[in-house]
């Protein structure tokens, strides 16, 4: 018997967000091998070490612990089995989202712009709204290629009584005869073997389903831009 193809979606996006944890904590042990090596090349080399250096090397490994524990931390709204309605701070839900992606964005010298200015909450699902800011996010940079001056601009606002984010690319565009159906089922413009055609189509049922809000795109100049209107409380 054939799984469902959204659960099938849904691990292979478990997948990724494995990989990326993996990836975002190479840095982290990475710098603090890097402040281990300072003290190590200093005491074979029979070098005195201040107490200075020593308290830097120490605070350097205390941040990266820091960083590497937050970095657990986000993760775990992602990954809660226990999902219910909650009164979301939607500043601090794209803050979790980018520092999630923070490797993958690193890696493809995306430069972020932020325009966000959201001081109303709302009531959703906080891990489906992450997962769906990931999608975007991960959508938006899958669309460079070599070009330099890889921009995405993410603005939030309010408006009528609805917090509105928009993610915006500078990578060229959809194609006018296919930007109608990246939404659809199953629609995708990638290999078979690189996706489902799901992601997109998941990101519109949570956010109209369980979000009860609304998803959009258009195309705008050099790039698109996607929009998520949701309910303020």
């Amino acid at each position: 018997m054939c799984d469902n193809p959204i659960d099938n979606s849904k691990k292979i996006q478990l997948g990724e967000m494995i990989s990326i944890i993996a990836h975002q904590w190479k840095q982290p042990l990475a710098a603090i091998g890097s402040s281990i090596a300072k003290y190590e090349i200093k005491r074979d080399l029979n070098k005195d070490i201040t107490q200075d250096e020593i308290d830097m090397i120490f605070k350097d490994i205390a941040e990266q612990v820091e960083f590497a524990s937050n970095t657990v931390d986000n993760f775990r709204y992602f990954f809660n089995p226990n999902q219910q309605v909650v009164s979301v701070d939607l500043n601090g839900t794209i803050k979790v989202a980018l520092t999630l992606l923070n490797s993958l964005i690193i890696k493809e010298s995306i430069q972020i712009v932020e325009e966000i200015n959201l001081d109303t909450k709302i009531n959703t699902f906080q891990s489906d709204l992450i997962q769906v800011l990931i999608n975007l996010l991960k959508n938006a940079i899958e669309q460079f290629k070599t070009q330099e001056n890889k921009i995405i601009k993410i603005v939030g606002y309010e408006s009528d009584g609805y917090s509105i984010i928009e993610i915006i690319d500078n990578a060229g565009g959809i194609k006018s005869d296919i930007i109608q159906k990246i939404f659809d089922k199953y629609f995708s413009t990638k290999d078979s073997s690189e996706g489902t055609g799901l992601g997109l189509y998941l990101c519109k049922n949570i956010i109209e389903d369980k979000c009860k809000g609304t998803i959009s795109v258009d195309n705008i100049f050099n790039g698109a831009k996607f929009k998520l209107k949701l309910k303020s409380i």
